[in-house]
């Protein structure tokens, strides 16, 4: 077999270059089986991610409006007319109106090129919008995808209609945090986090109350719970905080660049996950490889890469996780045991190490 030509979508729905999906193809383009060639918007969710396609030398096209849902017909042209020029084999998308271009192009022009989805969600935080997304969803990828890529088991689990087409294929961490040496030392004078945006169904609120239960209950104030992000649900966050009189114990820092978020998770020793349903979970991904000890709810890639009492601390309900905090807040050493075992186990979320599994599902989809 010569090498696998692929077209990779770089782009995400309205905020255009996602440094998830650059780090995903800068390791992608490293594989020696692989010729990589990226189609992007005109937008990019952080600036200077089209100059790190360059320095990277990785080629990328850029197409007007791709980020937006317009212009159908255009953009089937202009897709085709790559596809053609650069022989590719394989289109590699990421949402649904990345499915609705491809799927066009195999059923009307080319029938052997395959399809590659990576799901990274669906309206999951509204039950009514989620249960119609999931099926929709997975009709549409049984019908049209070869192979689609969920980032946790239970993602995987949450798609009817595609159990035989969806594999496990996680999501990685920015190298950046892998440069972290050692875990985190756990003190009398703790450093918590929780990265999030303030909004339904990530309870911030909930996870003031349960530091406030945690203190009535011990009398232990010896702690900063930092707070990062933004959103409209944060003034409601802060007022709450006043009202148990935790100013001293919450930060809200607001929203952060990612390397003051780096520089945040590197000051802390805990990372207190309050959301209620992740797809992945970068919330829970980030601090785990940075060698903090992770408590986090049972959603997401935590259930995939913790092994609760051993290598973080996992649970379903509140009162579950006010039962936690006094049980094992005090016990630095046993923290910052389970922060050296996940610390040690981390590669499980480095690019490099997906990408040789990809490598090895895409190679197989070719050869059906």
């Amino acid at each position: 077999m010569g090498k696998i030509n692929i077209l990779y979508f770089a782009s995400d729905y309205i905020i255009g270059l996602s440094n998830t999906l650059s780090d995903q193809a800068k390791s992608i383009a490293e594989l020696d089986s692989v010729n990589l060639l990226c189609i992007g918007g005109d937008k990019e969710q952080e600036a200077g991610l089209y100059k790190k396609y360059e320095s990277l030398q990785i080629p990328l096209l850029r197409v007007k409006g791709l980020d937006e849902h317009k212009e159908f017909a255009k953009l089937v042209k202009i897709i085709y007319q790559v596809i053609v020029e650069n022989d590719i084999q394989i289109l590699h998308i990421h949402n649904n109106w990345q499915l609705a271009i491809a799927s066009y192009i195999k059923v009307f022009k080319n029938n052997k090129l395959k399809i590659v989805y990576s799901i990274h969600g669906y309206r999951h935080n509204n039950k009514f919008k989620a249960f119609f997304a999931k099926i929709i969803i997975g009709f549409f990828l049984s019908m049209f995808a070869d192979i689609v890529f969920a980032g946790s088991t239970e993602l995987k689990k949450a798609l009817p209609f595609i159990r035989r087409k969806c594999k496990l294929l996680t999501q990685g961490v920015e190298e950046d945090l892998f440069q972290i040496n050692a875990p985190a030392q756990v003190s009398a004078n703790k450093n918590i986090v929780f990265v999030g945006q303030f909004r339904e169904g990530k309870n911030q609120d909930k996870l003031i109350k349960s530091f406030y239960n945690y203190s009535q209950q011990t009398g232990d104030f010896n702690y900063t719970l930092y707070l990062a992000g933004k959103g409209h649900l944060k003034e409601a966050c802060v007022k709450l905080t006043e009202k148990l009189n935790l100013t001293n114990n919450v930060v809200f820092t607001g929203q952060l660049t990612r390397k003051e978020m780096f520089d945040l998770l590197t000051s802390c020793q805990l990372a207190v996950i309050s959301t209620n349903f992740e797809t992945f979970g970068y919330c829970i991904a980030e601090p785990y490889v940075a060698g903090l000890c992770v408590i986090t709810k049972r959603t997401g890639i935590a259930e995939d890469i913790i092994e609760h009492g051993k290598s973080g601390l996992l649970y379903d309900k509140f009162s579950e996780l006010d039962e936690l905090l006094v049980n094992y807040l005090p016990k630095v050493d046993k923290l910052t045991e389970m922060a050296q075992v996940s610390f040690k186990n981390r590669d499980v979320l480095r690019w490099s190490e997906i990408t040789k599994e990809y490598e090895l599902m895409i190679k197989n989809l070719l050869n059906k």
